[in-house]
């Protein structure tokens, strides 16, 4: 059986190998990690980019971008994370895998939450980036539920350029995830 045809839960199980499962040692690192930072490792499988930094993680975790960039970075020293470029990181797919089962226990709501806060981070923050190239000054407000410590703010055009090309992969994910989802009014935006 080819790896591209199976599951997610089939990736996983097929890759279990008597005492030295995969999903074993996944579960074990999991089970040593904080509470806060089992939650957030959870809600990383939420994200349906490849890769993320500090203010989408605080955004998706309902945190300060402090405590967020401070939980990646055990996360990655805990080799549940790589890091792709200095403050920009990404779960290995099997870990991705792995996160997107556990979190698929949370309640929905919390997260729908969680999703819904993150794409309006990405929403608010990509609107702020164009208005900066375009040198648009008056902004419309913050959405209430994104984390006030995510928003970013651009000082310049070069900023807010930079901000989009990295993040363009991101948001077209959301746009294809939305699609996925049925989700018109995320599509639709």
């Amino acid at each position: 059986m080819a790896v591209e045809s199976l599951s997610t839960q089939d990736r996983l199980e097929e890759l279990d190998a008597g005492e030295r499962a995969v999903r074993a040692a996944f579960t074990l690192s999991y089970q040593d990690l904080p509470p806060r930072r089992q939650r957030l490792f959870r809600r990383l499988g939420l994200h349906p980019g490849d890769d993320f930094d500090a203010p989408a993680a605080a955004a998706l975790d309902n945190i300060p971008v402090p405590v967020a960039r401070r939980e990646l970075g055990a996360l990655y020293v805990d080799h549940l994370l790589e890091e792709t470029a200095a403050g920009r990181f990404r779960l290995h797919d099997l870990l991705r895998d792995y996160a997107r089962t556990l979190v698929a226990e949370d309640a929905d709501d919390d997260r729908e939450r969680a999703q819904a806060r993150l794409l309006s981070y990405y929403e608010h923050t990509a609107f702020r980036a164009s208005r900066r190239l375009a040198r648009i000054t008056r902004l419309r407000a913050v959405p209430v539920d994104v984390p006030p410590s995510s928003v970013r703010v651009f000082t310049n055009a070069r900023e807010a350029a930079r901000w989009l090309r990295v993040e363009q992969d991101n948001l077209l994910a959301w746009l294809d995830h939305g699609a996925r989802q049925q989700l018109s009014e995320i599509t639709m935006r």
